[in-house]
C-alpha cells in the first residue's frame, strides 16, 4: 500500500485552516459519493476554530455525516469556556456537561481511512517535532500517526518552527 504522509505548512493559522477545510471537504464529498455516509471525529478546541468555521461554510451534505467530538477533558472545556462572551461556545452550567464519553484509542484512530491533523501555534512546536521527528513511542502517542497509510498534517510557520526534516 502506498503511504501518503504529507505536511503542509502555511504562513498563518487562518490560511492553514482554509486549506485544511478545503482538503477535508473534498475527502468528505468523495466518501459520501462512495459510501453514502461518513463518520468523522473532530478535535474541538479554540485552535480549531478557523478550520471548523471554514469547513462549516463548505458545500457539504451534513445530514450524511455523523460527527464525534474528540476532547481529552469535557469538564475542562466547561471551565475553559464558562466565561466566554460567545454563549454558543459554553455550557450554561456544569449539569449540561456530558456524563458519558467514548474512548478512542490509538488503534481506533489509526483504523480511519484518512487522518487530517490541524496544528496551529508556537506552543505546539515541540509536540510537532516529537510527533514527526522523534521516535514512535507511547510516550508521544501522536507519533503513531507516522504508521498510518494516509495522514495530512497542517501546520503554520510557528507550529512547524522546530522541524528540521521539512
Amino acid at each position: 500500500m502506498e503511504r501518503i504522509n504529507i505536511i503542509k505548512i502555511s504562513s498563518n493559522a487562518e490560511e492553514m485552516g482554509r486549506i485544511a477545510a478545503f482538503d477535508v471537504s473534498e475527502a468528505v464529498k468523495k466518501y459520501i459519493n462512495k459510501k453514502g455516509k461518513v463518520n468523522m471525529v473532530f478535535a474541538a478546541a479554540p485552535s480549531q476554530d478557523t478550520f471548523l468555521t471554514s469547513l462549516s461554510a463548505m458545500d457539504i451534505d451534513w445530514s450524511r455525516i455523523t460527527c464525534f467530538h474528540l476532547d481529552e477533558y469535557v469538564h475542562q472545556q466547561y471551565d475553559d469556556y464558562k466565561n466566554d462572551p460567545d454563549k454558543n461556545k459554553r455550557y450554561s452550567s456544569l449539569d449540561e456537561v456530558p456524563r458519558k464519553a467514548i474512548t478512542l484509542t490509538i488503534p481506533t484512530i489509526l483504523a480511519a481511512n484518512e487522518i487530517y491533523v490541524i496544528v496551529p501555534g508556537s506552543q505546539k512546536a515541540d509536540a510537532v517535532k516529537k510527533m514527526w521527528e522523534g521516535p514512535i513511542t507511547e510516550k508521544c502517542p501522536s507519533s503513531a500517526l507516522r504508521l498510518h497509510a494516509f495522514v495530512k498534517i497542517y501546520l503554520e510557520k510557528d507550529s512547524a518552527s522546530h522541524l528540521k526534516k521539512i
